[in-house]
């Protein structure tokens, strides 16, 4: 069997992972990762990397999230993801700041506040721990995915455009003009799998009606290597700065936040951030640490699209004999990677996935299509 996998985000490269590991994957099989630009290139290079396994109780995806947290832990520990790609259990804190010194104090639990954050803290709370949080540097993961899939013999990535899917007379992806053929295609784009499917598939649109566009940055000063292992979810009193804060064992601190409504460009290497969006968001950190982080300290200053779909559930199963599609996991694309890609190399590989149920992420409960 020949699969064909377009897109060489953390969906793609862990599928390859998972079918070139999988006990059903024959001899004779093979996987191709097809990526335009690099390798992590969007969301899953420029995300936070933040792991949670019950933080979507109650929701469609909660089984996938949690098998997902598990088989992070697995991976982790088979291949020395503390090294490799900086996992690690984390705890997390809300926090509420005030900009004025004289602020009312209403701090609940002074002993999670990190030392770092010298603001006035209005309100703080313990939302997550060591044993249900956790975080990976999601682009050196995505990488080890990759590299671990191709290290088999069995998975090779090529660079290039697809522009195109066939079903007849030959089953394969048109890239960059030229066909490649297939037996099995997965469409694991991000938000770009979404104009795909309706272009060359004719499938209805599930596009979030407004795409979001997310700011983040990486930075670093000489304190940051003593910053505590606590993600936190940040606002400002005075300002409603929204903030995710990250610190990385690496000694720097990933902080996202501000969101612009623009439309999605061609490619990954063609997202841009918005200067103005990257100082609000500096400014914000540097509330919590009193200054303490400022421009001079940006190390990365990025942007990338949430892939998410209309109703804000993944996409994750067959569209038609030979098409599948794995796509739309929202904030939790890094988290749900691994869940994701073990059902889908189920389905390819047996026919059904008995690892979760894919039932709600089904293509199909947005049309009768195939």
């Amino acid at each position: 069997m020949k699969i064909v996998i377009c897109g060489g985000g953390v969906v793609g490269c862990s599928l390859a992972y998972f079918l070139t590991h999988s006990s059903a994957f024959g001899e004779a099989d093979e996987v191709i990762i097809i990526e335009e630009t690099d390798v992590a290139a969007a969301a899953s290079g420029k995300a936070g990397g933040f792991l949670a396994a019950d933080w979507c109780q109650g929701e469609d995806v909660d089984e996938l999230c949690r098998l997902s947290f598990r088989l992070h832990q697995e991976l982790a520990s088979k291949l020395d993801g503390e090294k490799a790609y900086d996992y690690r259990r984390v705890d997390t804190i809300s926090c509420l700041v005030s900009t004025k010194a004289n602020a009312k104090h209403t701090r609940n639990n002074d002993n999670v506040v990190p030392a770092w954050i010298i603001a006035p803290v209005v309100k703080t709370d313990s939302i997550g721990s060591t044993a249900t949080n956790a975080q990976v540097h999601p682009r050196k993961f995505t990488q080890t995915m990759l590299d671990q899939a191709v290290a088999t013999g069995k998975a090779r990535l090529l660079r290039g455009a697809v522009q195109g899917v066939l079903d007849a007379p030959t089953r394969g992806v048109v890239v960059d003009g030229e066909t490649i053929s297939a037996d099995a295609i997965v469409l694991a784009m991000g938000p770009w799998t979404f104009p795909a499917l309706t272009k060359w598939v004719q499938y209805p649109s599930i596009a979030p009606r407004q795409t979001h566009k997310i700011h983040s940055v990486v930075l670093r000063t000489e304190a940051t290597p003593s910053i505590d292992p606590v993600v936190i979810f940040g606002d400002i009193k005075e300002t409603n700065g929204d903030v995710e804060i990250v610190p990385r064992p690496d000694g720097s601190i990933y902080a996202c936040g501000p969101r612009a409504t623009e439309p999605l460009p061609a490619n990954a290497s063609l997202v841009q951030p918005k200067t103005s969006h990257i100082s609000k968001l500096v400014a914000d950190v540097g509330v919590f640490g009193q200054s303490s982080f400022d421009e001079n300290a940006i190390e990365a200053a990025q942007a990338c699209y949430l892939p998410a779909t209309k109703d804000n559930i993944p996409i994750i199963g067959r569209v038609r004999d030979g098409l599948y599609v794995a796509a739309g996991h929202g904030c939790w694309g890094i988290l749900n990677a691994p869940g994701t890609a073990l059902a889908m190399s189920e389905v390819i590989l047996t026919g059904a996935a008995s690892s979760v149920d894919l039932a709600p992420f089904s293509p199909r409960r947005h049309t009768a299509y195939g």
